[in-house]
């Protein structure tokens, strides 16, 4: 809880708030929330999420960015 304390005044205090997460966390809940989608500026992932999601980033106006792994060797 104290590291999500930290993370909590870190996001009051920044600019712009960038996150970064893979498409398997989508709709997983956690035990302690540290902020809400109104806090978020822009979210990168791997995937594009489902509809409901969709529609939630869009009502938080929340940026979102997806980057497909390059398959090329």
């Amino acid at each position: 809880m104290e590291e999500g304390e930290v993370k909590r005044a870190m996001l009051e205090r920044a600019d712009q708030v960038i996150v970064l997460v893979d498409h398997t966390k989508f709709g997983d809940q956690m035990l302690y929330q540290v902020a809400g989608l109104d806090s978020i500026d822009l979210l990168i992932t791997d995937e594009k999420p489902s509809e409901d999601m969709m529609r939630k980033l869009e009502q938080h106006q929340v940026e979102l960015l997806v980057v497909a792994e390059d398959k090329h060797d």
